[in-house]
């Protein structure tokens, strides 16, 4: 394609091209890379993925967001040459706090597990400074802005849920994400968007006009997306193993380093690392997933509306439909 053209998002099952093996490839006639004076094309849409956990999801299904979140930091993270990235609503770990906070004992503890994943994958130090509710650019989450206009930031806080002002969420959710797709063809090919809807049939009548607008995007439910070939998302059971090699092998690393630093006596690693398997995993979990909740969020409020970001200006109004 010319280098001018950029209504990817238009072309005709765009999305469904992008799953084959092919290649494109933007032309110009300026120059396109430092190191190759003669280079005058970049290539688009190359291997990673995007990934879009709506409200929806995080809301009513957040064991299987935890489990799409496990699958991402154990199994995709480590093994991708190119990162992929989860995109999420706005202060998603304020939000999923006070969906503990307000739920029953089971539904509590799916929301603390999301909670916990979020906060492996996004630490204090993945956040802008003064922010903590902003990615770094170089995080594997990032986030809707919170200036987007349309969006209950705090549906699902009240005992009672408003499916309306959900639905609009999700739909305006979309609208950001296929814009903030359509910014970076140059790092991503599948821009998948995952729902909270259990029934495949009802999820395509209701999105059936967005992604028809928006050709580059799919959207699907969690049993689709986890079963997708590209994908393939693990187990639970599965997961909680590679979780306890993990740990192993953290705790073995770590011994070793105090036994260079003289800390460890000769013989005393395998020791503490046995000791430790058992007890120390709720330590783990406490430092891991807890470290933000303990705050309790006193330092964390919702920011005054400021004005509209770079982000926002990718919302249906300034993407028209094809004529």
């Amino acid at each position: 394609s010319h280098a001018s053209f950029y209504h990817y998002w238009a072309m005709p099952r765009l999305e469904a091209g992008l799953r084959k093996s092919f290649n494109m490839f933007s032309l110009s006639l300026e120059n396109t890379s430092d190191l190759d004076p003669d280079a005058h094309a970049i290539r688009l849409f190359p291997t990673a993925a995007s990934i879009l956990l709506t409200d929806s999801l995080l809301l009513h299904r957040p064991s299987q967001a935890a489990q799409l979140l496990a699958w991402y930091r154990l199994c995709i993270i480590p093994t991708k040459p190119n990162p992929w990235k989860i995109c999420t609503r706005p202060a998603v770990r304020e939000w999923l706090l006070k969906l503990q906070e307000i739920s029953e004992a089971t539904a509590g503890k799916a929301y603390m597990s999301c909670l916990g994943e979020v906060m492996r994958l996004l630490p204090i130090d993945m956040t802008e400074e003064g922010n903590r509710e902003t990615p770094k650019d170089s995080a594997p989450i990032t986030c809707m802005s919170k200036h987007v206009g349309n969006f209950d930031q705090r549906v699902g806080t009240s005992k009672l849920v408003d499916p309306a002002a959900l639905e609009r969420n999700d739909e305006t959710l979309v609208h950001w994400f296929a814009g903030w797709a359509m910014t970076k063809q140059q790092k991503y090919r599948r821009f998948q968007v995952v729902s909270g809807t259990t029934d495949e049939k009802a999820l395509y009548k209701k999105t059936v006009a967005l992604t028809q607008k928006y050709n580059h995007i799919s959207i699907m439910t969690f049993e689709r997306f986890a079963k997708a070939k590209w994908n393939d998302v693990l187990s639970r059971s599965q997961l909680d193993k590679l979780e306890e090699e993990r740990r192993k092998k953290v705790k073995i690393r770590d011994a070793k380093k105090l036994k260079q630093a003289g800390v460890l006596k000769e013989g005393e690693r395998e020791d503490i690392v046995m000791q430790n398997d058992g007890a120390q995993d709720g330590v783990d979990d406490q430092q891991e997933d807890s470290s933000y909740v303990d705050t309790k969020m006193e330092d964390v409020e919702m920011q005054d509306a400021g004005p509209a970001d770079e982000e926002s200006l990718f919302l249906p109004m300034n993407m028209s439909s094809p004529r």
